[in-house]
């Protein structure tokens, strides 16, 4: 097989970087994206403690159910999944969940980040198991053109437990 018969399309002018970089602007109302996400993993916690997708306590079928949601969000235009077409999917509250702030610094590399208004739409959606526990939920960034940037892996729902759930205590490692 020659190399030539599959070369690239070449490009004129520089091919704009898609991923998210701390300080860029980003809409901040994902309320008009009439697109549907692309997922991203370049600040995904693998630091194996409780919000990691390599935490101790992950087995195969969290992962098989992870990406069972990941590709039903994928389907849906993210204003629809903001304006409620998603359950258990939306904004998370930084302000009242401020353990969350130190751990995204260091999943961005950005320990010196000013304010909380500075951090790009951080969010949950559900990610539904066979198990009686309530379900996980998968928390992402919302960074340029839709691209949902995975960060966390909440096994135990602490982020918002369930009504019924005590309330586990959180001690802000990632």
């Amino acid at each position: 097989m020659s190399s030539s018969k599959y070369k690239l399309p070449e490009y004129e002018g520089k091919i704009q970087d898609l991923k998210f970089k701390f300080g860029e602007k980003v809409d901040s109302s994902p309320l008009k994206l009439n697109i549907t996400p692309t997922f991203a993993y370049d600040y995904i916690s693998l630091n194996q403690t409780d919000f990691c997708f390599n935490n101790v306590n992950m087995i195969c079928g969290d992962f098989i159910s992870y990406f069972f949601a990941a590709k039903r969000i994928s389907s849906k235009k993210i204003s629809d999944l903001f304006n409620g077409s998603e359950k258990h999917f939306h904004i998370i509250d930084l302000m009242d969940k401020n353990f969350l702030v130190p751990m995204i610094r260091n999943q961005l590399g950005v320990m010196r980040m000013a304010n909380i208004d500075q951090f790009p739409v951080v969010a949950q959606f559900e990610v539904e198991t066979d198990t009686d526990r309530s379900s996980p939920r998968a928390i992402f960034l919302l960074g340029k053109y839709g691209v949902f940037h995975i960060l966390f892996f909440d096994k135990n729902h602490a982020v918002y437990p369930a009504k019924n759930q005590a309330a586990i205590k959180t001690t802000g490692t990632n």
